[in-house]
């Protein structure tokens, strides 16, 4: 088959459509502590908001062949949470709106010395 320009534009479409299937993005691939810890950090954080300490955690994660040191752990939570976590949007304020605020504080100003 040839390709021409014309077959581009529909060639992009369905590159952006396409989804590597579940298992066969690296599923037995061994992990290291920190990917694995990675993928299961939503549910971990979960659960200590539901009140299990790190410890407890550690604990959890070695019965499951998952060592980790429970600084380790706390680090990479951390971590996951700086990486998902948007930082607040700051409002934009325009020069207007700051030097209309500024003559409105001059004038309160000005009539407190009245």
């Amino acid at each position: 088959m040839t390709v021409t320009m014309k077959d581009i534009p529909a060639i992009i479409s369905d590159l952006k459509k396409w989804k590597p299937s579940a298992l066969a993005k690296d599923s037995d691939k061994p992990l290291s502590p920190k990917e694995a810890i990675m993928q299961l950090a939503p549910a971990l954080m979960s659960k200590k908001e539901e009140g299990f300490t790190t410890a407890e955690l550690v604990d959890f994660l070695a019965e499951h062949s998952l060592t980790v040191k429970p600084h380790n752990l706390t680090r990479y939570l951390r971590e996951h949470i700086a990486t998902t976590v948007k930082p607040q949007a700051i409002p934009d304020v325009s020069a207007s709106e700051l030097e209309t605020e500024g003559s409105n504080a001059a004038t309160s100003s000005e009539g407190c010395h009245q």
